[in-house]
C-alpha cells in the first residue's frame, strides 16, 4: 500500500508513525515544500530571539526518517491533484503516485496588498525557519522593526525582535491588541507588560504604504499621514488554509478543507488533517479551523490510523491561544469571548494581578482566558471538550484554585458585595 503525505510538520509526520507503527511494510513518502527536516514551528519565536538554536527546533532525531522507512522529500511543493490518477504533480514537474493520500499542508499568511511590499525585508509573518533565518539578517541592535497586526504570531514575532535589541512598533487596525483571543482586560495586561519591556503599540492605525530606498524598506505610513521609520517590517494579517494545491480537484473546500468524522474528504482514499481542514467546534458547536500544534497531532494520527482501513471517529476540536512573553503568559481556549446573550461570563482577579475569565452556557463551561497564572488551563481544556453538564460542580470550578476576586458578572455589570 502506498501512503502518501503532502505535509512535514505535525500532522504530517504523527500520521506516518500512526502508519507505521501498525504496517511496518506500507510504503510511506512524505513532499514537503521545505528543506528541513521536521521541526517545532511552536520555537521559532524562540529562535528569533535567540533563547534557543536550530539544532533545538528538532522534534525527531537526525536519523528519524531512515529509521522509519519514510521516503521523505525535502523541496518538493506540491501544485496540483489528480484523484482519478491517483497522483499529485509537484512544482519540480516530478509525478507522485499514491493508494492513499493525506492532505496535511497546513496554513500560510494572509497577504494582503500594501503598496511597496514587495521591496526586501518585508516579510509575510513568521511561519518557518526560512523566515526566521531571513528576519534575523535583517535585526540588528537600534534598527527598527514595524509589525503590521496584533494577533498572537505578530506579538510573538514582536517579542523576537525585541530580545534582537530591535526598537520594535506594532501597529493594530483594532482598538485592542489580541482582539480575536482576549478580552479587553486581559490584552491590556498583556500590552503593558510588552510595553514594560520597550515595545510600542499604535492601535486604530493601519498602513498605507511601505517606503523604500534601494529596494530595501526604510519607513512605513500610516493610515492617517505618520511615516515611521522601518528597517523591517512584518505583517502579520492572519492565516489561512494551504489549499492552492488543491483547487480543480473535487475536493470539497469550505474556508478549509471540509472532512468527515473520519478525517476522509468527499473523495475516497483522501483524508486531511492539521491546519488546513475544518472541523467540528466543540465549543462553538459549528465547523471551523482551529489551527494549533495539539489538534493537529491528533488529527494527523486518527488519519493516519483510518489510512490503514481503521474507522476512528475525531469528535471535534477547540479553538486556543497560548502565550508567554518576558515571562507574563496568556491563554485562552474555547469560545473565550462569549459576548451574546445567551453566555454566562464571570470575571476575576486574584492578589496578586492574574486574571480569570470564564464563559459559560448554561451549566456548560465553553470557553476561559487566563492572565499571569495559568495553572489551570489544562483542567480547563479538558471540561471544555468533555461537553458535559457540571450542575453543582459549576460554582466549585469558579471558586477553585486561587483567591479570585469578583471584578464583574453578566457580561460587565459591575458586582458590588
Amino acid at each position: 500500500m502506498r501512503h502518501l503525505i503532502l505535509g512535514n510538520s505535525a500532522a504530517g509526520i504523527f500520521a506516518a508513525e500512526a502508519i507505521r507503527k501498525h504496517d511496518p511494510v506500507a510504503e510511506i513518502t512524505i513532499l514537503s515544500d521545505e528543506k528541513y527536516p521536521v521541526y517545532s514551528r511552536c520555537l521559532l519565536t524562540y529562535y528569533l530571539a535567540g533563547d534557543c538554536g536550530e539544532e533545538q527546533l528538532s522534534i525527531r532525531d537526525a536519523d528519524y526518517y531512515q529509521k522509519m522507512d519514510i521516503r521523505f522529500r525535502p523541496g518538493e511543493k506540491a501544485i496540483r491533484i489528480e484523484p482519478e490518477k491517483k497522483c499529485v504533480y509537484t512544482l519540480s514537474e516530478r509525478k507522485y503516485e499514491y493508494d492513499r493520500l493525506l492532505i496535511a499542508t497546513g496554513a500560510g499568511p494572509e497577504v494582503p496588498f500594501i503598496p511597496g511590499g514587495a521591496c526586501r525585508a518585508v516579510f509575510n509573518g513568521l511561519r518557518t525557519l526560512n523566515d526566521a533565518k531571513s528576519m534575523l539578517r535583517y535585526a540588528q541592535p537600534g534598527k527598527h522593526a514595524v509589525i503590521l497586526g496584533a494577533g498572537q504570531v505578530s506579538l510573538k514575532t514582536a517579542y523576537g525582535l525585541r530580545k534582537q535589541g530591535m526598537d520594535v512598533t506594532v501597529l493594530s487596525a483594532s482598538s485592542q491588541i489580541f482582539s480575536q483571543a482576549l478580552d479587553e482586560y486581559a490584552a491590556g495586561l498583556v500590552e503593558g507588560h510588552l510595553t514594560r519591556h520597550g515595545i510600542r503599540f499604535l492601535k486604530q492605525k493601519d498602513v498605507n504604504e511601505i517606503q523604500s530606498f534601494d529596494d530595501t524598506v526604510c519607513a512605513v505610513k500610516t493610515s492617517d499621514g505618520d511615516v515611521l521609520p522601518a528597517d523591517l517590517v512584518v505583517i502579520g494579517k492572519g492565516v489561512r488554509p494551504n489549499v492552492d494545491c488543491i483547487r480543480g480537484s473535487g475536493i470539497h473546500i469550505d474556508f478549509g478543507v471540509i472532512v468527515d468524522s473520519q478525517l476522509r474528504t468527499n473523495i475516497p482514499d483522501i483524508f486531511a488533517a492539521g491546519d488546513v481542514i475544518e472541523t467540528f467546534d466543540l465549543a462553538r458547536l459549528c465547523q471551523r479551523v482551529n489551527a494549533i500544534w495539539p489538534n493537529a497531532t491528533e488529527q494527523g494520527r486518527i488519519a493516519g490510523l483510518n489510512m490503514l482501513g481503521g474507522k476512528i471517529e475525531y469528535r471535534g476540536s477547540i479553538a486556543m491561544n497560548s502565550t508567554e512573553l518576558f515571562g507574563f503568559s496568556a491563554i485562552s481556549g474555547g469560545f473565550a469571548r462569549g459576548e451574546e446573550p445567551e453566555y454566562e461570563v464571570r470575571r476575576y482577579i486574584s492578589v496578586d494581578g492574574s486574571y480569570r475569565r470564564l464563559v459559560f452556557k448554561d451549566d456548560l463551561l465553553v470557553g476561559y482566558i487566563l492572565a499571569g497564572e495559568t495553572g489551570n488551563a489544562g483542567l480547563l481544556t479538558a471540561i471544555i471538550r468533555e461537553g458535559k453538564r457540571l450542575g453543582n460542580r459549576k460554582e466549585k470550578l469558579i471558586n477553585s484554585g486561587k483567591i479570585f476576586y469578583s471584578l464583574f458578572y453578566h457580561h460587565q455589570h459591575p458586582v458590588v458585595s
